[in-house]
C-alpha cells in the first residue's frame, strides 16, 4: 500500500524560504501577496511567533556569551 506523504526537505525548504522572505525581493512581493489573500491572519501569526523566537534566541545566546 502506498501513502503519499510530503518529504521533510520539501518542508525545511518551505520553511527556509519563508524565513529569508524579507531578503529576497521576488519573495518579498509573493509574501505580500499571501498577506493580502489571508483573511484570518494566519501569517501574521506565524511572523509574530517567529520574531518572538528569534528574540528569545538572540537573548538566550547573549546570555551565554556574557558567562
Amino acid at each position: 500500500m502506498f501513502i503519499p506523504f510530503i518529504p521533510f526537505g520539501y518542508v525545511l525548504i518551505f520553511l527556509s524560504l519563508f524565513i529569508l522572505a524579507p531578503k529576497i525581493p521576488f519573495l518579498k512581493k509573493y509574501m505580500r501577496f499571501l498577506k493580502r489573500k489571508d483573511k484570518k491572519g494566519h501569517l501574521k501569526r506565524i511572523e509574530e511567533r517567529m520574531n518572538e523566537w528569534e528574540s528569545s534566541f538572540i537573548a538566550q545566546s547573549s546570555n551565554n556569551t556574557n558567562k
